[in-house]
């Protein structure tokens, strides 16, 4: 009987540990992702872009803004969206006012490819969200 008991008290800690080493290892790839994403966007070129709308995405008892953005380069019309991080649900309003008061967005986009884009705070001081560059 207690060489049963040790061999699952062996085993479910062999299959947790797996489980939270997985978690560790998707986390540092997704902070690393991150950060190559912001690197190479940080290099291309800034277009003047306008928000279109706002959403929110409900998550428990927080909700993840949405940004759905427009912007122009050489003449022709693109249109992105950054996920922000979550925030409270009762923010929700202050968050829709304080974005849609933004005149301007500055995009930064792919000088190869123009429809992929980024929005980063540091271009963009006036924006009292934070975007989330875990996402993709």
């Amino acid at each position: 009987m207690l060489a049963s008991a040790f061999a699952f008290f062996a085993a479910y800690n062999c299959a947790m540990g797996g489980f939270f080493i997985d978690s560790i290892i998707s986390s540092l790839v997704r902070k690393i992702r991150a950060q190559s994403r912001l690197t190479k966007a940080g290099e291309w070129p800034i277009a003047v872009g306008k928000l279109s709308r706002i959403e929110f995405n409900k998550m428990d008892s927080l909700i993840a803004p949405v940004l759905i953005y427009a912007y122009e380069v050489s003449g022709e019309t693109h249109y992105g969206s950054a996920r922000c991080v979550e925030i409270r649900e009762e923010l929700e309003i202050e968050a829709r006012d304080a974005t849609e008061k933004l005149e301007f967005l500055r995009v930064r986009y792919d000088a190869a490819d123009p429809m992929e884009s980024r929005l980063l705070n540091e271009d963009n001081p006036g924006l009292r969200l934070n975007i989330d560059h875990e996402s993709p």
